[in-house]
């Protein structure tokens, strides 16, 4: 310890400690120590003891205080250390508390006897209190039987460090006076010793917090290298310091035979302005050099180059090369064998390395290491999840392939039974229903005849039999004719119903068509709407759907019609789901009209627009991203299965090359448009 506190007072410009066998002739005028005063002499021991042995400032001024309480008897010992910022003396320690504030805790020099003695550097010693009333008051120092005061100046290398002031119950001789005075030299020397200590180890944890706090920000293994030797050219005030990769080639020159050969190379750098760079791969001879340190992680430690036995003559000529005088290496080594080294240098005069400053790079070596190995582990735990994301991205697109597929067989294999069972019914319906629409002429023709010869016989026979009269008065003959002619009449009406819806379902089906033709959309939209004209009727205490029809003037339109009509069914059909709730009015508002659309690669061509409107609930806004998603339903289960708005996106997009949105608000309903151009594109 007490060879330590020597460098760093040397480093620091102090005077290194004398011997304690040198400093007994002095006190004594050059004769033997046995003359000196035994109590002065033993506090001088306890000085010095304590400035080797205290591990801290508090327990350097503890430790002297008690030997002053030991060994000189002294009492109300006070200690206060100059404060270069505030320029105040700042009381450190007290032993005991006096009953008057005789000396304030922050004094500055010049003002008081404290003061006097900081700022003139001399001791002031009053042997006899009782004729220096300014002191201390007479009778607390009566009362406190106190016969001398000292008040010493703290001084190192020249400069005020601060002041030690105690009271005592004996007078203070000359002789223990000057004891005094050289043990509050050796004080002072500790105390400076132990505040540039405490900076050392502060711009220690500085750095090293820096750097920690630059691996968990940045990860970034350039930053924090570069980061590492500006933090290090700062904290050892040196000339330049630089940072070197050693990478080993394992593969060699298989033909030749020959070794591995190391490369070295210096990557990052911090310097005087007025150097030249360093930076680059190292030549052949340095690297014999370097290698030989770096691999054995031996290094290089020399506060001389010029003058040091210890190094050998290639690594002398490489310092030289480099252009410094004073070189610390200190080799690093990665869990994962990567090899490097911080290079520290002075190039114009020598530089001794104290034990704490080795410690201090070598704590900055660990973090480094530390740095590269969680930037390679960052490193690799990015490729991992990059990996991870691309595979993700794979499976999530063969999944949506899966699904889109899935759903084009569900709508292929749906519009085929739909179609097959659509034209079925259609054609078994269709053949009762012509029996009966053509034998309803007949019968009205026969009932025309009957109801002729009914009157013929009245005129000739008007007063028939009673038997028949009777018989009259029971079938009520007038009535029997009117009913049974609007009973035909009906009959023929719901005949042609029948026949207009069959003549729709063939429509919708569509399958004796060909599958792209110019259509009337208007007929698809009314052969629609008739085929859920049971949805739209009042039930019970149900209002009915009021459907409001705002067609414009459409042309043909060049199109799938099948599909077409199903998309419409979807769309008309939830809009009467949205509208089950609903209070009167409800209402379905469908509006046509031809527009002009803008196709890439085709310019504007003409068009048509389809909008769907109901006055429903509406459709909340998360749910509008993802309506037209494969198996996605805001229905209840068992109602919706997801798939009609994702087929009807994909027939007006894929296969009509149109578009279809959604526009909702909540609480004032949705319309659904349909755009589609009248004619396929010619680059589809």
């Amino acid at each position: 310890m007490l060879t330590e506190v020597s460098e760093h007072m040397a480093y620091e410009g102090l005077q290194p400690l004398l011997p304690l066998e040198a400093a007994a002739p002095l006190l004594s005028g050059g004769t033997d120590p046995a003359p000196l005063l035994a109590s002065g002499f033993n506090w001088l021991k306890s000085v010095q003891v304590a400035t080797a042995q205290a591990p801290s400032l508090e327990g350097l001024l503890k430790q002297c205080v008690t030997a002053l309480e030991q060994t000189l008897t002294a009492r109300f010992i006070y200690i206060w250390v100059f404060n270069p910022q505030s320029g105040l003396l700042e009381l450190q320690i007290a032993s005991e508390t006096m009953p008057h504030p005789l000396f304030p805790e922050r004094i500055p020099p010049g003002i008081s006897i404290i003061g006097l003695t900081a700022q003139n550097q001399e001791p002031y010693v009053a042997d006899q209190l009782s004729q220096t009333i300014w002191v201390a008051p007479a009778d607390w120092i009566r009362q406190e039987s106190l016969a001398a005061f000292g008040a010493f100046p703290l001084v190192a290398a020249g400069q005020l460090i601060g002041v030690l002031a105690f009271f005592r119950q004996q007078p203070m001789l000359p002789d223990l006076q000057q004891t005094v005075q050289w043990g509050a030299g050796m004080l002072a020397s500790a105390i400076a010793f132990h505040r540039s200590k405490d900076a050392l180890e502060s711009r220690q944890e500085t750095v090293l917090y820096r750097l920690a706090s630059q691996i968990q920000n940045s990860l970034d293994l350039d930053t924090i290298l570069a980061v590492a030797v500006q933090e290090i050219q700062d904290i050892f005030q040196i000339d330049r310091c630089n940072f070197l990769w050693c990478w080993t080639n394992l593969e060699g020159d298989s033909e030749a035979g020959s070794p591995a050969q190391p490369i070295i190379a210096i990557t990052h750098e911090a310097k005087a302005d007025t150097l030249n760079s360093l930076l680059g791969e190292c030549s052949v001879e340095q690297v014999s050099v370097l290698a030989q340190k770096i691999l054995t992680l031996s290094g290089i430690h020399t506060s001389d180059a010029r003058c040091d036995d210890s190094l050998d003559e290639p690594t002398r000529q490489m310092l030289e090369a480099w252009g410094l005088q004073a070189c610390l290496l200190l080799p690093l080594e990665t869990r994962d064998g990567q090899l490097g080294a911080i290079l520290c240098g002075h190039t114009s005069n020598q530089r001794p390395w104290s034990s704490a400053e080795i410690e201090l790079l070598q704590a900055i070596a660990d973090q480094v290491a530390i740095a590269i190995n969680q930037a390679e582990l960052h490193a690799q735990t990015r490729a991992s999840a990059f990996a991870a994301q691309t595979q993700a991205r794979q499976l999530s697109e063969a999944l949506d392939n899966l699904k889109q597929t899935q759903t084009k067989l569900i709508q292929s294999e749906k519009m085929s039974s739909l179609g097959q069972l659509v034209a079925g019914i259609a054609h078994e319906i269709n053949n009762p229903v012509n029996f009966i629409s053509g034998n309803l002429s007949y019968a009205q023709n026969y009932f025309r005849d009957l109801t002729g010869l009914v009157e013929r016989y009245q005129q000739h026979y008007p007063d028939p039999p009673a038997d028949i009269q009777t018989y009259l008065e029971d079938i009520d003959l007038e009535f029997l004719l009117e009913d049974l002619a609007k009973l035909l009449h009906s009959m023929q009406v719901g005949a042609d119903r029948i026949c207009q819806i069959v003549l729709s379902l063939r429509n919708f089906s569509r399958l004796d068509e060909a599958e792209l033709k110019p259509v009337n959309i208007h007929e698809g939209l009314d052969n629609t709407l008739l085929i859920l004209h049971s949805r739209l009727k009042s039930k019970g205490e149900r209002p009915e759907i009021e459907v409001v029809k705002e067609y414009g003037a459409l042309p043909q339109v060049e199109c799938f019609a099948g599909p077409l009509n199903q998309v419409f069914m979807n769309l008309l059909g939830n809009a009467i789901d949205a509208l089950e709730e609903q209070p009167t009015p409800r209402r379905i508002t469908v509006r046509t009209e031809a527009i002009t659309l803008a196709v890439p690669d085709a310019g504007e061509i003409p068009g048509v627009r389809i909008c769907i409107r109901d006055n429903g609930p509406g459709i909340p806004a998360a749910a509008q991203a993802r309506l037209f998603e494969p198996f996605f339903t805001t229905k209840p289960v068992g109602k919706g299965t997801g798939l009609g708005l994702a087929i009807s996106y994909q027939i007006i997009v894929e296969r009509h090359q149109g578009s279809l949105s959604c526009f909702s608000h909540p609480g004032e309903g949705a319309e659904f448009i349909l755009e589609i151009p009248t004619q396929r594109p010619s680059s589809s």
